[in-house]
C-alpha cells in the first residue's frame, strides 16, 4: 500500500505526508509487515503569537523575574520519519500474539532559547522579564516495542494483555532544560491486563490493571490502577452496572 496526504496550510505552505506498507502472510495463521511514513506538525497561531509567563522567581533586590515563553513568525513544520515493523501470529484458535516495533526520526523540533532579560513596569509592580524564544532547533529519536496477546481460556473467559516501552533521546536541544522536560514528560514502560468474563447469559463481569511508568523529572512516581464493572442485563434495553476505578488507593498523581 503506498499513498499519500497532502495539505496547506498558511503557516508552512504545502505539506506532503507520503508512506508505503507491506503485508506478507508466509501462512495463513501468520502475518508480518514493515512501514515507512513521514509526517508533519505544522505551526499554529498559537506557535506564533505565544506570549506564556511559565515561571516567576524572584532575582535579588526585591524584583522578581518572569521566565516567559515568546513564539516566533518563522517556525517551520515539526518533521517525523517513521519506520515500523511488526509480527502476528495466531498458534492456537484461543490465542493470538502481536509484536511491533518502531524507530522515530524527528527534525526542527520546536525549541526554546534564551534571549535578553529586560525590564518591564506593567503590570505592577516592575520586574524583569526573561525571555525564551521559540525556535525549530532541536532533534530528537525515539524506538520502542510493543507487545499484545490475547487469550481465551474458555468460551466465556477472555484475558488480554499488553506491554509497551519507550525510548527517547534529544539529540540537539536550544536550552538543556527544555530538552530534559520533554524527556521526562514520557514513561518508559506502561503494561495492562484485562479480563472480560460473562458469568451468566446477562452477568458480565471486567477488571483491569494497568502500570505505568515514572515521569522522573517532573517528580511523578510510578502507578498501578485497578478497575472493575458488574454489569447486569436486567431487559434487552436496560442494563445495570457498578464500576470502581482506581481501587488500589484513594488518589494518585498522573499529571502536575
Amino acid at each position: 500500500v503506498v499513498g499519500s496526504k497532502i495539505e496547506h496550510n498558511r503557516f508552512s505552505g504545502f505539506e506532503i505526508q507520503p508512506t508505503a506498507r507491506l503485508w506478507w502472510m508466509p501462512r495463513p495463521h501468520q502475518a508480518a509487515w514493515v512501514a515507512v511514513s513521514r509526517a508533519v506538525r505544522a505551526p499554529s497561531a498559537a506557535d506564533q503569537d505565544l506570549s506564556y509567563n511559565a515561571l516567576a522567581q524572584p532575582v535579588g533586590g526585591g524584583l522578581t523575574g518572569l521566565v516567559r515563553l515568546i513564539g516566533g513568525s518563522d517556525l517551520r513544520s515539526e518533521r517525523l520519519r517513521a519506520y515500523e515493523a511488526g509480527y502476528r501470529v495466531q498458534p492456537l484458535p484461543s490465542v493470538s500474539l502481536d509484536a511491533a516495533a518502531f524507530y522515530n526520526s524527528y527534525t526542527d523540533l520546536r525549541d526554546y532559547a534564551w534571549g535578553t532579560p529586560f525590564a518591564e513596569a506593567v503590570p505592577t509592580p516592575a520586574h524583569f522579564v526573561l525571555p525564551a524564544y521559540a525556535h525549530n532547533r532541536s532533534h530528537a529519536t525515539s524506538w520502542g516495542l510493543e507487545l499484545a496477546a490475547n487469550w481465551q481460556p474458555v468460551p466465556w473467559w477472555k484475558l488480554a494483555g499488553t506491554y509497551s516501552g519507550l525510548a527517547l533521546r534529544i539529540q540537539r536541544s536550544g536550552d538543556p532544560w527544555y530538552g530534559a522536560l520533554i524527556l521526562g514528560e514520557n514513561p518508559s514502560h506502561q503494561a495492562g491486563l484485562r479480563s472480560q468474563a460473562d458469568l451468566w447469559h446477562t452477568v458480565q463481569l471486567d477488571a483491569a490493571a494497568y502500570y505505568v511508568g515514572a515521569l522522573s523529572v517532573l517528580r511523578i512516581p510510578a502507578y498501578t490502577r485497578v478497575d472493575a464493572r458488574l454489569a447486569w442485563q436486567a431487559l434487552p434495553p436496560l442494563e445495570l452496572s457498578v464500576a470502581g476505578a482506581n481501587l488500589l488507593d484513594p488518589r494518585h498523581t498522573e499529571y502536575p
